[in-house]
């Protein structure tokens, strides 16, 4: 399995001895700005957020730009539940009616609650331009057996279902990966096993190809013939 996990440097397209690329920076903030305009939501911005992979030593060439709009959802409407579900809405609807590519990356948005502390030990504050937490290059040990074990597994589930044409065991298989991604985020954080496999059947289109299929067995459920 031919995957970079980690890394001795930041990205040296956007990152120059830890300070943002000018360029990327005012793009992703005019991004930011962009698509929280576009929710028209009324709720004060508290800031822009680049967090993920590519603010950390993690990324590889297929790491996405996470961009996170800041508000409180308090000031949306006293329901944080009901704000969430809007606001995951909203997130997805602009993701899926945009393809925004930055140094070749894809850039993905989001909405974040202020109260909500960013898993990522790399959070970089793009209206204020300058680390929020910076992140620490550690000595990592990754089990790349493992890794390569529990993806085998998941690939040899998620082709049997597809080919089984199971809805239910289609949502079955979606629900666990991200069941053991989140797993593995809460117990060793973004380099775990769990979340590193999670990245790679995402980067090879098998969490796509899981979605698509759930969506095409629906269709045809629901559709009439002539």
């Amino acid at each position: 399995m031919k995957v970079r996990l980690y890394n001795d440097t930041l990205n040296p397209v956007i990152w120059d001895n830890l300070k943002l690329n000018p360029e990327i920076k005012e793009k992703l903030l005019q991004i930011g700005k962009d698509f929280y305009a576009d929710t028209e939501t009324d709720a004060p911005l508290k800031d822009i957020l680049f967090v993920g992979s590519l603010a950390n030593y993690n990324w590889s060439d297929t790491s996405d730009f996470d961009v996170h709009v800041v508000i409180n959802f308090k000031d949306v409407d006293e329901n944080v539940e009901l704000v969430e579900k809007l606001v995951n809405a909203l997130k997805s609807k602009w993701n899926d009616d945009h393809d925004i590519h930055v140094k070749q990356h894809n850039v993905e948005v989001y909405i974040q609650d202020v109260t909500k502390e960013n898993r990522s030990t790399g959070v970089y504050s793009l209206m204020q331009d300058k680390w929020l937490s910076e992140p620490k290059k550690e000595n990592i040990k990754i089990d790349k057996e493992k890794i390569q074990e529990k993806y085998n597994d998941a690939v040899r589930k998620i082709n049997s279902a597809i080919k089984a044409q199971n809805i239910e065991k289609l949502k079955s298989i979606v629900k666990d990966v991200y069941d053991m991604r989140q797993a593995g985020l809460d117990k060793s954080g973004e380099l775990s096993t769990e979340n590193l496999v999670f990245k790679i059947l995402r980067n090879r289109n098998y969490i796509e190809k899981l979605k698509s299929a759930i969506n095409n067995l629906y269709d045809k459920s629901q559709s009439l013939n002539n």
